[in-house]
């Protein structure tokens, strides 16, 4: 009967079903993971990426294990706090050693997903060098113009600062 409902709805959103059921039996906080999308013109969550552009993955030679590495992912996506994401980091630094540059741009949008997320968003995207941020259907802006990256950044440098705008909006919020 679990199996059937496992393949009904998913294994990923039947996990997190059991998660927030299994805390409510306890009586403690429901943990929700963000639900933010991120759309970057300068990256690809994937294993290989067109020219011009970065990647975002878990590299096969970096986590050899095909389950480990879907495991990972599935970790990653349940993450909620920035303090949750460091540790994760560090023990992917101990089992597997130094993070390579793809799953380290993996580990800063997730970062930007979990800021966002605090924020409210529903989504961000890159396009252009202009940063959309969503929240209630309406762009955020600063000064009335959408924030923008600086000119001739890296993907790396890129992402960076995408989650720099982001904790600046989460410091006015807060103001």
């Amino acid at each position: 009967e679990q199996s059937g409902q496992i393949n009904a709805v998913g294994f990923h959103l039947y996990c997190r079903l059991l998660q927030t059921t299994v805390s409510l039996l306890r009586g403690e906080p429901v943990r929700v993971a963000p639900e933010v999308d991120l759309t970057f013109d300068f990256m690809e969550f994937a294993l290989s990426v067109p020219k011009g552009r970065t990647c975002a993955c878990f590299p096969m030679k970096y986590i050899e294990s095909e389950r480990v590495r879907l495991h990972s992912y599935r970790r990653l996506a349940m993450l909620t706090s920035e303090k949750e994401l460091d540790s994760f980091a560090e023990e992917l630094r101990d089992r597997f050693g130094s993070i390579p540059p793809e799953a380290e741009n993996l580990l800063m949008a997730t970062r930007i997903r979990i800021a966002a997320s605090s924020l409210g968003l529903t989504s961000i995207s890159v396009r252009n060098k202009l940063i959309y941020m969503e929240k209630d259907k309406r762009f955020l802006r600063r000064d009335d113009m959408l924030p923008a990256l600086t000119p001739c950044l890296t993907p790396e440098q890129k992402l960076i600062g995408v989650y720099r705008v982001v904790q600046e909006f989460r410091k006015f919020a807060s103001a």
